[in-house]
C-alpha cells in the first residue's frame, strides 16, 4: 500500500456511510483492517444514532472482554431506525433574490449591497435561507 496509515485514516474518516466503509475495506488485507477499527464504527454510531438509541442495543453487543461491538450495533441500529441523510454540501434557496446557491460557494445576495444588510431586515422581511433537499429542489422544475 503507497499510502501512509495516517491518510488512509484521514480518507476512511470521511466517509459517513457504513457500506462506502465497508466497500472501501473490500479492496485489500491492509484497508480492511483500518475499517474494522472499533473507535470508527463508535463514531458512526454516535455521528447516526442518539445516546438512548444507542443505550437501549448496546449492552446485547458485548464481547467477553466487556467490550462493545461498534460495528454489530451500528448493524442492529441501522436496521432498526435507518440511516440519516447526509449530504457534502447543501443547496440552498434564499428568499430575497430567490437564488439557488451551494452552501461552500456562500452567496452575494443583491441583499448585501443595500445600507440595511447588516440587520438582516427589508420593509418588514426577514432575508433567509431554506436548504433544499434534493427532493425539494427537484420539485421546483416542473415535470413535461
Amino acid at each position: 500500500m503507497d499510502l501512509p496509515p495516517d491518510c488512509l485514516n484521514r480518507i476512511m474518516s470521511s466517509l459517513a456511510n457504513a457500506k462506502d466503509i465497508v466497500n472501501f475495506g473490500l479492496t485489500c488485507k491492509y484497508i480492511h483492517e483500518i475499517s474494522e477499527y472499533t473507535l470508527r464504527w463508535e463514531k458512526l454510531c454516535r455521528f447516526h444514532f442518539t445516546q438512548q438509541q444507542i443505550t437501549s442495543i448496546s449492552p446485547k453487543f458485548l464481547d467477553s472482554d466487556n467490550k462493545v461491538n461498534w460495528k454489530g450495533v451500528y448493524s442492529r441500529l441501522c436496521h432498526r431506525h435507518g440511516n440519516r441523510e447526509l449530504y457534502n454540501n447543501v443547496l440552498n434557496l434564499c428568499n430575497h433574490c430567490n437564488c439557488i446557491y451551494w452552501t461552500d460557494g456562500g452567496h452575494p445576495c443583491s441583499a448585501e449591497i443595500t445600507p440595511e444588510f447588516s440587520t438582516r431586515q427589508f420593509s418588514d422581511v426577514v432575508v433567509t435561507q431554506q436548504n433544499l433537499t434534493p427532493e425539494e429542489f427537484m420539485k421546483l422544475w416542473p415535470t413535461p
